[in-house]
């Protein structure tokens, strides 16, 4: 890379909550190796907030392509034409493209980025001028395959490879009112997340274990560990306009209102609702642990520092699990010769579930003390 400076950064990421944390190792080892540079980061709203607040991403610009589809052609043209125009403004050199597609390697390419650095999935790089073959996440982390695109630039770079979100001061102030208010302050708390993995929109309950053992579990920890247990639901993105809030019970989290008629909702049992994003994690990271299926809000606990006991079916624990493994983060899996099923970015559905039906309680029970004698004891 002859000439090679890296006065102005631009990463680009579309996907969800738990991809783009696992992007913010690449962003520190960027700060870090190139203090004085410019790094900006090209994202959907819906993740936004996750990056919000942090400290070593200069300026976040905001493109939702499903929106921009849906638009009428007129409006969208403009709508392209003003996003362009705000990122020539910047005189990017420097490149990162984590989409595997082409268009936005094209839109990098239409700004005259010099450096522009991806992989190449289905060819679909074909407008990068630096591209690592890729046929799927397979064999190593995400947050690898990422660290891995800055072995194009030049000289020997320290790579970071711990995940960060980063909260504003007001909302950890909300957070600790908010256990106050609820009267949760000194309790052991232990929050559950039955949902998760957003992005698979209508296949994301493949990768849950039955809320039922969820529930069933919690009522063990209340009984051994005196704990309060937090239900989390995925957190909200702001309301359309003209649109209230949306309640638990309409999303596809529940508990379902069988479940609150039985006393889920009682005394031990907490269901903050509505939360936005950086509220959830803020909650999050006061918790003891969290246990749940894995994605977005497993990233976000690893991320903000609290332990976990995370549920792994058809999806790896070696690519998409927490990094970097340690003792405050356990993985419950059943081991199946079949797992995972979602490989190379593709997933055949199973009917059968083995992977998760068959998981029992005393199974995730057992991991989740070893979490807590180990917080105990550190």
């Amino acid at each position: 890379m002859p000439g090679f400076e890296a006065k102005s950064i631009l990463i680009a990421n579309p996907y969800g909550i738990g991809d783009i944390l696992f992007t913010t190792p690449l962003v520190s080892t960027l700060r870090k190796a190139f203090p004085k540079s410019y790094i900006a980061y090209l994202v959907g709203s819906r993740t936004k907030e996750v990056l919000a607040a942090n400290p070593e991403i200069d300026e976040i610009f905001v493109f939702d392509r499903d929106a921009f589809r849906a638009k009428p052609k007129l409006q969208a043209y403009k709508d392209f034409l003003g996003l362009i125009r705000s990122l020539r403004r910047k005189k990017f050199n420097l490149y990162f493209d984590l989409s595997n597609t082409s268009m936005y390697g094209f839109l990098s390419f239409i700004l005259g980025i010099r450096w522009r650095i991806g992989f190449n999935y289905k060819k679909r790089g074909r407008f990068l001028n630096f591209k690592m073959p890729l046929n799927g996440f397979e064999d190593k982390h995400v947050i690898e395959y990422y660290l891995s695109l800055l072995d194009f630039l030049p000289g020997r770079i320290k790579k970071e490879k711990v995940s960060k979100f980063y909260l504003p001061g007001e909302i950890e102030n909300w957070a600790e009112e908010f256990l106050k208010l609820h009267n949760l302050k000194g309790s052991v708390l232990i929050g559950i997340h039955p949902g998760g993995g957003k992005s698979w929109g209508k296949m994301a309950h493949f990768r849950w274990w039955p809320e039922e053992r969820f529930f069933s579990l919690a009522k063990i920890l209340i009984k051994k560990y005196q704990a309060k247990i937090i239900v989390f639901s995925e957190p909200r993105a702001a309301p359309a306009k003209g649109r209230e809030p949306r309640t638990f019970s309409e999303r596809a989290e529940l508990p379902s209102s069988e479940q609150a008629q039985n006393g889920l909702d009682g005394g031990s049992f907490i269901f903050p609702r509505d939360l936005s994003l950086i509220q959830f994690a803020a909650l999050i990271k006061r918790i003891r642990l969290l246990i749940s299926n894995d994605g977005g809000p497993l990233q976000i606990a690893v991320a903000v520092g609290t332990p976990t006991v995370s549920i792994f079916g058809p999806v790896s624990e070696v690519v998409y699990g927490p990094y970097p493994p340690n003792e405050k983060h356990e993985i419950v899996s059943k081991g199946l010769d079949c797992q995972p099923c979602y490989r190379k970015f593709s997933f055949n559905p199973c009917r059968q579930r083995k992977c998760l039906d068959e998981l029992t309680e005393n199974e995730v029970l057992a991991k989740v003390e070893r979490v807590l004698s180990h917080k105990a004891n550190a």
